[in-house]
Order: structure tokens, then C-alpha cells, then sequence
């Protein structure tokens, strides 16, 4: 889908059916706190998207037949790659990427096109220390990988986790994206993910001085913090968020569902309500169990194809 507008900066969020329950509560938050900036989703696996299309500034759709590249379009779609799209194919020149399983608290968007104005691409200030342990298994391998892929001063950069990025269209290298990618599907171990990519061909391109590469705080991983510490940050007054600083909250890990998080959960299940409330559907009237009744549906989505008889079928055989 595309409505005719400027398309110099946007925000361009992933989702599939698995994660849509979260992908409302961002749509909210950024409606909250950010209603002028145009979306474009990436909609993985084809999610329903009838409940929030009448409610958000959502200006593109992206689907698996609408990407350009052919190799992005077969191998990236229906993985943890498919954040490439934003970065080779954004519908905006200039753009914010988001995970579904973010939060706007604030708008950052000031500040990040500032820097785009004379930088190609922004990582996040570091959210926590840069062990061995830490760079191996959540970026790459730095004593295996140059055998393999091309060589740069790996140390001392500021490494970002990818669920919140910015910067602008196809200014990364796609053929190394590709040959890495090709990398990752022979030895997993070897470099991490999408973010192991990314995190290479931003430092290495860098490195060779073909990229203009800005930090700032773009997002908050709420998986290294204390519940105290984001209680405190993070706080309600009166009901409503009370903004100390833009920036986007991540619950990167662990799902932040109702039924099992253990941590700090009200900006999830404020926002997830501020979705139900407008949507003006009759389930909003159940209130926290319809929040629940999502999360059982999601899951079924994500392990089970959508269907209850598959569920049954695995706890009854142990087969999907």
C-alpha cells in the first residue's frame, strides 16, 4: 500500500504474526508521543492487519512480493533477517527501524535527523560492556571470522544491538550483507544474526572511511537494566508516562507477555491498552484477559501454525 506524501523520513517497523500483539502497543506508543511520522511495516508472514490500518500514520505495507531484490525477497523474508528490507528497500530516504517488540517514549526523531543530515548511519550508544563472551555471541566471532570475510580494526567500536537503528536507504554495502548472510547459513557460531551482520558491514565500511557513521541513544534494552532503575526512568504520573528523556524502550529477550515476564511490564500493558481502548472493538471491554487471550494467540501463531488442533496434536504426540 502507498499514499502519495514525503518520503524524505519515516519509520519503518517488522512484524509478523507472531509478534503483532507487541506491534499494536508500538503503533500506539508512537501515535502517543510522535503522530506526525509516516509508517511503513514490513509484514512478514502476512499478519491481519484490519485492526490497526484505520488507527496509525501506516503509509506503506511491505510484503514478501514487494521487495525489489530477489535475494532479500527469498531468503530474508520469514527470518530474523528481515530488518535488511528497511535497510536496502525503506520506502523513506532517511529512516528509523524499529522491532515489534519496542516502545516510543519520546520522540527521537529530532535528534535523528539531525544527525542524518550529515551522517549515513547512527548506532546506539553502548547499553553495556563489550566482553569476548559479549562480542562473540551477539556480534561475531573476531578470532574466526577474517578468515572468511574481509579484514578491518574490529576493536574499540561502539557495537548496537539492530531492533532500533536509523540511518539512510541502501548505504550499506548489499553484497557484503549477502556474502555474509551466506556466511551466517553455513556456521551460525561464526557471526550473529542480523546484528552480527549489520554490526560488521557498519565497522567495516566505517573502517575503510565509505561510511559516516553517528551514535546516539536511540534505545533502552530493558533486558540489562534493573526493574528498579527503569521504575524509576520510566515512570506514570497520573496515569500517563512521564518523559525524562526520548528514547526507545527494547524488550529484547524474553517476550514481555503478561503471563511469564518477570520484570518491568507497565509501558507494555499501557500501551497494549491504549490500542485495545481505540480500536472500538467489543473485546476491549475485557480488558487484561483480552490482553492474555492475545499473548495464548500469539503463541499458537508462532509454534502451531494459528491452530489449536496442531497444539493439541504436539501434546499429545510430541509432533507438530
Amino acid at each position: 500500500m502507498s499514499i502519495s506524501q514525503d518520503n524524505n523520513f519515516g519509520v519503518v517497523l517488522a512484524c509478523y504474526p507472531g509478534d503483532l500483539w507487541i506491534a499494536k502497543a508500538c503503533l500506539a506508543s508512537i501515535k502517543t508521543f510522535a503522530p506526525h511520522l509516516p509508517i511503513a511495516l514490513i509484514a512478514d508472514k502476512n499478519p491481519d492487519l484490519s485492526e490497526i490500518l484505520p488507527l496509525y500514520n501506516i503509509q506503506y505495507i511491505i510484503r514478501k512480493e514487494d521487495a525489489q531484490n530477489p535475494y532479500l525477497r527469498d531468503y530474508c523474508f520469514g527470518t530474523r533477517f528481515t530488518s535488511a528490507i528497511a535497510l536496502f528497500e525503506s520506502p523513506f530516504e532517511k529512516f528509523i527501524y524499529l522491532d515489534a517488540d519496542t516502545l516510543f517514549w519520546g520522540d527521537i526523531s529530532p535528534r535523528v535527523k539531525t544527525i542524518l543530515e550529515s551522517h549515513d548511519f547512527i548506532g546506539n550508544t553502548p547499553h553495556e560492556d563489550y566482553s569476548d563472551f559479549i562480542l562473540k555471541t551477539q556480534y561475531f566471532d573476531f578470532e574466526r571470522i577474517f578468515h572468511e570475510a574481509p579484514a578491518f580494526s574490529w576493536q574499540g567500536h561502539h557495537y548496537f544491538n539492530s531492533g532500533v537503528m536509523a540511518g539512510r536507504r541502501n548505504v550499506l554495502d548489499l553484497d557484503l550483507f549477502i556474502y555474509l548472510h551466506k556466511l551466517w547459513k553455513k556456521d551460525p557460531k561464526l557471526i550473529f544474526e542480523i546484528q552480527g551482520v549489520v554490526n560488521f558491514i557498519v565497522f567495516y565500511m566505517k573502517s575503510k572511511g565509505t561510511l559516516r557513521v553517528g551514535e546516539t541513544l536511540l534505545q533502552e534494552v530493558v533486558a540489562v537494566r534493573t526493574t528498579q532503575d527503569l521504575q524509576s526512568e520510566y515512570a506514570f504520573e497520573e496515569g500517563r508516562p512521564v518523559v525524562k528523556k526520548d528514547v526507545v524502550l527494547h524488550y529484547a529477550g524474553l517476550k514481555p507477555m503478561i503471563k511469564s515476564y518477570k520484570g518491568y511490564l507497565k509501558p507494555v500493558v499501557y500501551f497494549r491498552m491504549k490500542h485495545l481502548k481505540e480500536s472500538g472493538r467489543m473485546k476491549k471491554l475485557l480488558g487484561t484477559l483480552s490482553l492474555l487471550a492475545e499473548e495464548y494467540q500469539s503463541n499458537l501463531n508462532t509454534y502451531y501454525n494459528g491452530s489449536l488442533i496442531n497444539y493439541f496434536k504436539y501434546k499429545i504426540t510430541g509432533k507438530k
